[in-house]
Protein backbone atom coordinates (compact mmCIF):
# COMPACT_ATOMS: atom_id res chain seq x y z
CA UNK A 1 0.00 0.00 0.00
CA UNK A 2 1.31 3.44 -0.95
CA UNK A 3 0.62 6.29 1.39
CA UNK A 4 -0.56 9.50 -0.26
CA UNK A 5 2.51 11.30 1.08
CA UNK A 6 4.78 8.77 -0.66
CA UNK A 7 3.12 9.08 -4.09
CA UNK A 8 5.49 10.05 -6.84
CA UNK A 9 4.48 13.14 -8.77
CA UNK A 10 2.52 12.18 -11.91
CA UNK A 11 1.27 8.91 -10.41
CA UNK A 12 -1.94 8.25 -8.54
CA UNK A 13 -1.72 7.02 -5.00
CA UNK A 14 -3.57 3.79 -4.31
CA UNK A 15 -5.43 3.20 -1.12
CA UNK A 16 -5.82 -0.54 -1.54
CA UNK A 17 -3.64 -3.33 -2.87
CA UNK A 18 -6.65 -5.34 -4.06
CA UNK A 19 -8.32 -4.11 -7.26
CA UNK A 20 -12.08 -3.54 -7.12
CA UNK A 21 -14.29 -6.46 -8.16
CA UNK A 22 -15.20 -6.46 -11.82
CA UNK A 23 -18.72 -5.31 -12.53
CA UNK A 24 -20.65 -7.28 -15.17
CA UNK A 25 -20.92 -5.34 -18.39
CA UNK A 26 -23.19 -5.60 -21.39
CA UNK A 27 -20.28 -7.10 -23.34
CA UNK A 28 -20.13 -10.20 -21.13
CA UNK A 29 -22.63 -12.90 -22.15
CA UNK A 30 -25.24 -13.94 -19.63
CA UNK A 31 -25.78 -17.38 -18.18
CA UNK A 32 -28.58 -18.26 -20.63
CA UNK A 33 -26.39 -17.35 -23.59
CA UNK A 34 -23.53 -19.47 -22.27
CA UNK A 35 -25.86 -22.42 -21.56
CA UNK A 36 -27.43 -22.35 -25.02
CA UNK A 37 -24.02 -21.89 -26.65
CA UNK A 38 -22.57 -24.82 -24.72
CA UNK A 39 -25.53 -27.03 -25.61
CA UNK A 40 -25.19 -26.20 -29.31
CA UNK A 41 -21.44 -26.65 -29.26
CA UNK A 42 -21.47 -30.05 -27.59
CA UNK A 43 -24.44 -31.25 -29.66
CA UNK A 44 -22.70 -30.38 -32.93
CA UNK A 45 -19.38 -31.78 -31.70
CA UNK A 46 -21.08 -35.01 -30.57
CA UNK A 47 -22.72 -35.45 -33.96
CA UNK A 48 -19.88 -34.34 -36.22
CA UNK A 49 -16.93 -36.12 -34.58
CA UNK A 50 -18.31 -39.67 -34.99
CA UNK A 51 -19.59 -38.82 -38.46
CA UNK A 52 -16.22 -37.52 -39.60
CA UNK A 53 -14.40 -40.50 -38.07
CA UNK A 54 -16.66 -42.90 -40.01
CA UNK A 55 -16.39 -40.90 -43.25
CA UNK A 56 -12.59 -40.73 -43.01
CA UNK A 57 -12.46 -44.50 -42.57
CA UNK A 58 -14.29 -45.06 -45.89
CA UNK A 59 -12.15 -44.95 -49.03
CA UNK A 60 -13.72 -42.27 -51.24
CA UNK A 61 -12.10 -43.13 -54.57
CA UNK A 62 -14.87 -45.54 -55.58
CA UNK A 63 -18.58 -45.53 -56.42
CA UNK A 64 -19.61 -45.09 -52.77
CA UNK A 65 -17.30 -42.13 -52.30
CA UNK A 66 -18.47 -40.49 -55.51
CA UNK A 67 -22.10 -41.01 -54.47
CA UNK A 68 -21.43 -39.49 -51.03
CA UNK A 69 -19.73 -36.49 -52.65
CA UNK A 70 -22.52 -35.91 -55.18
CA UNK A 71 -25.18 -36.33 -52.49
CA UNK A 72 -23.40 -33.81 -50.27
CA UNK A 73 -23.21 -31.27 -53.10
CA UNK A 74 -26.90 -31.81 -53.97
CA UNK A 75 -27.93 -31.46 -50.33
CA UNK A 76 -25.96 -28.21 -50.07
CA UNK A 77 -27.63 -26.82 -53.21
CA UNK A 78 -31.07 -27.90 -52.02
CA UNK A 79 -30.43 -26.39 -48.60
CA UNK A 80 -29.36 -23.09 -50.19
CA UNK A 81 -32.45 -23.04 -52.42
CA UNK A 82 -34.73 -23.86 -49.49
CA UNK A 83 -33.11 -21.14 -47.40
CA UNK A 84 -33.57 -18.59 -50.20
CA UNK A 85 -37.22 -19.61 -50.60
CA UNK A 86 -37.81 -19.30 -46.85
CA UNK A 87 -36.24 -15.82 -46.81
CA UNK A 88 -38.42 -14.77 -49.75
CA UNK A 89 -41.54 -16.19 -48.07
CA UNK A 90 -40.65 -14.47 -44.79
CA UNK A 91 -40.21 -11.19 -46.65
CA UNK A 92 -43.59 -11.61 -48.34
CA UNK A 93 -45.25 -12.41 -45.01
CA UNK A 94 -43.62 -9.39 -43.37
CA UNK A 95 -44.77 -7.15 -46.23
CA UNK A 96 -48.30 -8.53 -46.06
CA UNK A 97 -48.39 -8.14 -42.27
CA UNK A 98 -47.13 -4.57 -42.60
CA UNK A 99 -49.82 -3.78 -45.16
CA UNK A 100 -52.54 -5.32 -42.98
CA UNK A 101 -51.28 -3.40 -39.96
CA UNK A 102 -51.25 -0.16 -41.95
CA UNK A 103 -54.82 -0.76 -43.13
CA UNK A 104 -56.08 -1.59 -39.64
CA UNK A 105 -54.21 1.37 -38.17
CA UNK A 106 -55.72 3.70 -40.76
CA UNK A 107 -59.27 2.42 -40.05
CA UNK A 108 -58.77 2.76 -36.30
CA UNK A 109 -57.49 6.30 -36.77
CA UNK A 110 -60.51 7.15 -38.93
CA UNK A 111 -62.87 5.77 -36.27
CA UNK A 112 -61.10 7.67 -33.51
CA UNK A 113 -61.33 10.89 -35.51
CA UNK A 114 -65.03 10.27 -36.24
CA UNK A 115 -65.66 9.66 -32.53
CA UNK A 116 -63.79 12.83 -31.59
CA UNK A 117 -65.82 14.81 -34.16
CA UNK A 118 -69.07 13.38 -32.77
CA UNK A 119 -68.05 14.25 -29.21
CA UNK A 120 -67.02 17.77 -30.24
CA UNK A 121 -70.33 18.28 -32.02
CA UNK A 122 -72.26 16.98 -29.00
CA UNK A 123 -70.27 19.32 -26.74
CA UNK A 124 -71.02 22.22 -29.11
CA UNK A 125 -74.77 21.42 -29.11
CA UNK A 126 -74.77 21.32 -25.29
CA UNK A 127 -73.05 24.73 -25.19
CA UNK A 128 -75.64 26.16 -27.61
CA UNK A 129 -78.47 24.68 -25.51
CA UNK A 130 -76.92 26.03 -22.30
CA UNK A 131 -76.56 29.47 -23.89
CA UNK A 132 -80.22 29.44 -24.99
CA UNK A 133 -81.32 28.42 -21.49
CA UNK A 134 -79.20 31.20 -20.02
CA UNK A 135 -80.85 33.78 -22.34
CA UNK A 136 -84.31 32.75 -21.31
Amino acid sequence: MVAPSQAVEGQLATTSENPPAEQPTAEQPGIMYRAVYGFGYYLSFGVMLPTLLVVRAIPLNNALGHGLWDGTVAAGATSAAAHAAMRQAAGAVATKAGNVYAGVSRRVQERVEAMQDALAERRHRRQIAAAQVAKS
